[in-house]
């Protein structure tokens, strides 16, 4: 239904319209819900870029869909954590740039699950 749903605004508004970016961040919250992480966070981040593009990089409302993704990578299991991490960088640099507050968060973050899985012996 989620699918429907959006396949519907997305033609009435296009792809790059505010109810699009809401119809989309309930696909990411469906995908959370679900336990599927990965999807969750791979929506979460498209909706924060399109948040950039139509309301630009300082608006509230992205600031606050970039931190939700962030959040979101925090309660990913370990395993898992460090490659979702490099697309959380990748898109929090993007839209706030490298020296952003959560895009030096998420560096850090990466650093200790790095350390972690070396220390494990985990490659």
């Amino acid at each position: 239904m989620a699918y429907q749903l959006d396949t519907e605004v997305t033609g009435e508004y296009g792809p790059e319209h505010l109810n699009t970016v809401h119809i989309r961040e309930v696909r990411a919250h469906l995908a959370y819900l679900a336990g599927d992480h990965a999807t969750s966070l791979g929506w979460y981040l498209h909706t924060a870029r399109l948040r950039a593009t139509i309301q630009g990089p300082d608006h509230p409302e992205t600031e606050e869909a970039t931190r939700r993704a962030y959040s979101l990578w925090r309660t990913v299991p370990d395993a898992d954590a460090p490659a979702l991490g490099t697309e959380v960088l990748g898109a929090v640099s993007d839209i706030h740039g490298p020296e952003a507050a959560v895009a030096r968060r998420t560096r850090k973050r990466l650093q200790v699950l790095t350390a972690t899985r070396e220390a494990r012996g985990i490659t």
